[in-house]
C-alpha cells in the first residue's frame, strides 16, 4: 500500500514534502589538536587553483549557488562577516567556482547552539559543496586537506568540523586526517526553509534565523 501511495504521488509534490518535512538526526563533531601543515597534497588537475573569495567575487559565488536555493538565505549574509572565509577551487580553463567551502574563525549563534566555544586561532570547517559538473574529479579530497591548511597557515592550534553520524564515508575522511571525536549532538534539517540548526536551540526558538 505504502509502495502504490508513492506511485501515485507527482513527483513535484513528493520534492515538496521532502523540502518541508522535519529531519532529525545524530551529529558529529571533532577537532584536530596541534594541526601540522599537509604537504603531500591529494592531486588534482593542474587546471584547477585554490582561491580566498572575497566581496568581489559574489557575482560568481551567486551563479555557483544559483541551483541551491536552500544555501542562498545563508550564504550571502556571510561574505559580508568577518566571521565567514569562503575558500574556493577554481577551474582556471573557463574562469568557473567547481568549489567552495567555507571556515569560521569567530563564534556565530550556530556554534553557541551547540555549545561550541572558539578560543584564539581556533577554527571551523563547514559547507563544503562541488558544483555537479566537477564532482569525481578528487576536488572534495583535495578541498579538506586545503582548508586545513589555511587554517595552520594561520597559527591554528584547534580545528572543529561537523558531520552527520550516518555519513561513513565523511566520518573516516576526517578520521584519516588526524581529527577525533569531541561530543555529540541532535540536529533538525528543514531543507525549504534553510533551518539547520541544534534541535534543542529550535525547539526553545524554532523562528530565529542561524546563518
Amino acid at each position: 500500500m505504502k509502495d502504490l501511495f508513492k506511485k501515485l504521488i507527482p513527483k513535484g509534490i513528493k520534492a515538496f514534502i521532502s523540502q518541508i518535512r522535519p529531519r532529525v538526526f545524530l551529529i558529529n563533531t571533532y577537532t584536530l589538536e596541534s594541526p601540522i601543515k599537509i604537504t603531500n597534497l591529494f592531486k588534482i588537475e593542474e587546471r584547477f587553483i585554490v582561491k580566498h573569495l572575497t566581496l568581489e567575487d559574489e557575482c560568481s559565488i551567486r551563479k555557483f549557488y544559483q541551483h541551491k536555493s536552500s544555501y542562498q538565505e545563508k550564504i550571502y549574509p556571510r561574505l559580508k562577516l568577518s566571521a565567514w572565509v569562503p575558500l574556493a577551487i577554481i577551474d582556471t580553463s573557463n574562469g568557473e567556482i567547481a568549489y567552495i567551502s567555507w571556515v569560521i574563525k569567530e563564534n556565530i549563534p550556530y556554534l553557541r547552539e551547540f555549545n561550541i566555544k572558539l578560543e584564539s586561532h581556533d577554527y571551523f570547517l563547514r559547507h563544503g559543496y562541488c558544483s555537479k559538473d566537477y564532482r569525481h574529479l578528487g576536488l572534495h579530497t583535495r578541498m579538506e586537506q586545503e582548508r586545513i591548511n589555511y587554517c595552520v597557515m594561520n597559527g591554528a592550534n584547534k580545528i572543529y568540523i561537523q558531520i552527520s553520524n550516518n555519513n561513513l564515508k565523511g566520518i573516516k575522511s576526517v578520521m584519516d586526517n588526524g581529527f577525533s571525536l569531541y561530543k555529540q549532538d541532535r540536529a533538525i534539517l528543514i531543507t525549504k526553509y534553510g533551518v539547520y540548526r541544534n534541535f534543542k536551540a529550535f525547539l526553545s526558538n524554532p523562528f530565529i534565523k542561524v546563518i
